[in-house]
């Protein structure tokens, strides 16, 4: 019972990471992205992982300053930075990235799925993103989808 609750935490952590990084583009009104974290060993963060499908450090909310690269983390761009618990919680997405736009929805309009794995305790949680920019947490499997 306490590997699942633990695993929950951690996905409630991230959904709430979503939904933080949807109300800042509501507020800015502009483009809000999340990106696997790059980490240094000492945790101190290095931009996004590129061409990451496996979020295995965190997760990183940015959103770009004026005069930056376009949808690429510059440094000073950080809103807000989740850190997984290494080796015991891992996240597989769609996609390197998600983009949130200032309406809210994810660009595109397409939604996501991220599995949240739990290598040590053989679970695995989904959380999918609708197109309209809602996190949802779904129920710990012990069969991890491919």
């Amino acid at each position: 019972m306490q590997k699942v609750l633990g695993h929950y935490s951690h996905a409630q952590a991230m959904a709430n990471l979503l939904h933080f990084a949807r109300s800042e583009a509501l507020r800015s009104n502009r483009p809000v992205y999340v990106c696997a974290a790059n980490l240094k060993r000492n945790l101190q963060l290095q931009g996004c992982a590129k061409q990451r499908q496996v979020w295995d450090r965190g997760a990183l909310v940015y959103a770009d300053k004026e005069g930056g690269v376009q949808a690429g983390y510059d440094s000073q761009e950080r809103l807000h930075l989740l850190v997984f618990a290494v080796g015991k919680v891992r996240m597989r997405a769609e996609r390197d990235q998600l983009q949130f736009m200032p309406d809210g929805r994810l660009a595109r309009g397409k939604g996501a799925r991220l599995v949240l794995e739990s290598p040590r305790a053989g679970l695995c949680l989904i959380l999918t993103v609708s197109g309209y920019g809602r996190a949802e947490v779904g129920k710990a499997d012990h069969a991890c989808p491919a």
